[in-house]
């Protein structure tokens, strides 16, 4: 498999996992792996290295393939770092964090929001 060519979907292993019906702990003592780790390959905030996805694969019973996607935009590497680091933050800097990405869209061009002036009206 070339991981230049594709990458880790936490996606296709999020379906994969609930068709299984496998739990995260499950799942990460048939891939030898911690849980915490199983949750961060889940949100997308990891990629696994090559023979872990085969391990995820079999234990998911699926091919390691199928646990793969197109390679990540910039934003969703950039997501996946925020999220990682939301969970290292005391409680007052998550709410900053939290406020700032509600307030993201609100003074953004109607173009960039998603809404022209004449939805707005």
């Amino acid at each position: 498999m070339d991981y230049n060519e594709v990458m880790f979907d936490a996606g296709k292993m999020r379906q994969a996992q609930a068709k299984a019906g496998i739990g995260n702990a499950a799942l990460a003592v048939a891939a030898g792996v911690g849980r915490t780790y199983i949750s961060q390959l889940r949100r997308g905030a990891r990629q696994p290295a090559e023979e872990l996805v085969e391990r995820l694969a079999d234990a998911l019973k699926v091919t390691p393939t199928e646990l793969m996607g197109e390679p990540s935009a910039p934003a969703d590497a950039n997501l996946a770092w925020l999220i990682e680091t939301y969970h290292h933050l005391d409680i007052p800097s998550r709410i900053v964090l939290l406020d700032t990405a509600r307030n993201l869209g609100r003074d953004a061009p109607p173009s960039a929001a998603g809404k022209s002036t004449a939805e707005e009206a």
